[in-house]
């Protein structure tokens, strides 16, 4: 009987001490992370590493994560309604937590291994109301003392852009790069920090403007120029999944070109390698002198793996103009009396030039 008694009474302490747990607000977590060194750290383990940080700043999505880690998942939908959603990747030093709602306390972590022995931990906690807010919580874990010491200003001294803009963080999943964001609906900027050995550093940023918003269907996605020192460099492609996540492909122009020249963005759906399904063709521009040779993307659908994956040869295709009656894409380079005529053909999932010729521009 006593012993029995003594069961429940464990059970009763474990249940108490389990609904006893007080979540805090994230507000409250971004004003005092900075004045609390934590102690008692056993071991540099990731999960470790998370589990001290929440016994000490509890919040409901690190809990949710440590749900998950514990039961050796790689990923869980807590909520299929909002598509609440945890990736556990621990083993290689990283979990984040997603939500398609509006409302949702989300979360990432990573670690970084540094020169001197010690790691050095990142969590990002955001939500997007009530308040608005987004930070990272930056330790450096020491093995010898076992502690995690706030280093809020790892990152140095770096300019801003918009400093009435919220910033956004994307840890590195894979790679050791931190981008940060800021700007608002129309054009953002995107700051890379590349891995020393101790910590991110700045290196460059990136100009994000948006040509087109509409991505609810996969056919019309939003498309984003990419600048450095006032030259597109790139395209970002946003398109929606079936399961509605949002899928981002960047496509690379294939020289810089000022941005107040560029004039590409132009979107087709049609099927460019002949499978039964659209595809992408999206131009680049006009990329020569001679206002006639225009180099395009082309992005084909994965109907297995339902998405886009660009196909490299197409953007080497001036004026690329697929032929499904021939199953060929045809393609010509003016260069100013000659015309260099081309035909690729699809051999193994790739684009070959299989023809060429040359021919008087003017005939």
């Amino acid at each position: 009987m006593k012993k029995l008694i003594f069961s429940f009474t464990l059970l009763l302490t474990a249940l108490t001490a389990n609904a006893q747990r007080h979540n805090l607000p994230i507000d409250e977590v971004a004003a005092k992370w900075q004045q609390k060194t934590i102690s008692n750290v056993q071991d540099g383990s990731f999960a470790t590493l998370l589990r001290r940080f929440d016994e000490t700043w509890p919040t409901w999505s690190i809990k949710n994560v440590r749900d998950v880690m514990a039961k050796g998942l790689s990923k869980a939908v807590l909520d299929k309604e909002t598509g609440y959603t945890i990736i556990n990747d621990a083993k290689n030093g990283y979990v984040e937590t997603y939500d398609l709602g509006t409302d949702g306390e989300y979360m990432s972590a990573c670690i970084w291994r540094r020169a001197n022995g010690h790691k050095l931990l990142a969590i990002n906690l955001g939500q997007p109301t009530d308040p608005e807010i987004e930070f990272v919580c930056f330790y450096d874990y020491n093995p010898q003392t076992k502690t995690l010491t706030p280093e809020p200003n790892v990152l140095g001294k770096w300019d801003r852009i918009e400093p009435s803009e919220k910033l956004s963080y994307k840890l590195p999943h894979v790679g050791k790069e931190l981008l940060i964001t800021e700007g608002n609906i129309d054009a953002n900027y995107t700051h890379h920090f590349e891995w020393d050995g101790m910590r991110p550093v700045h290196k460059f940023v990136e100009q994000i403007t948006i040509l087109s918003e509409n991505y609810d269907k996969k056919w019309t996605p939003m498309l984003r120029t990419v600048s450095q020192d006032g030259e597109v460099t790139a395209l970002d492609v946003v398109y929606s999944t079936n399961d509605g996540t949002a899928e981002t492909i960047r496509v690379s122009l294939p020289w810089p070109v000022y941005a107040d020249n560029f004039h590409g963005g132009e979107v087709t759906m049609q099927d460019i390698n002949f499978d039964g399904t659209d595809d992408m063709q999206i131009e680049l521009g006009l990329l020569s002198s001679t206002g006639t040779n225009v180099f395009y993307a082309g992005l084909l659908w994965d109907e297995a793996k339902q998405k886009f994956t660009e196909c490299e040869e197409y953007s080497q295709i001036v004026n690329a103009s697929p032929d499904p009656e021939h199953r060929c894409i045809n393609g010509y380079v003016v260069e100013g009396m000659k015309t260099t005529v081309q035909r690729w053909e699809w051999k193994n999932g790739k684009l070959e030039l299989t023809e060429q010729h040359e021919e008087n521009t003017y005939d």
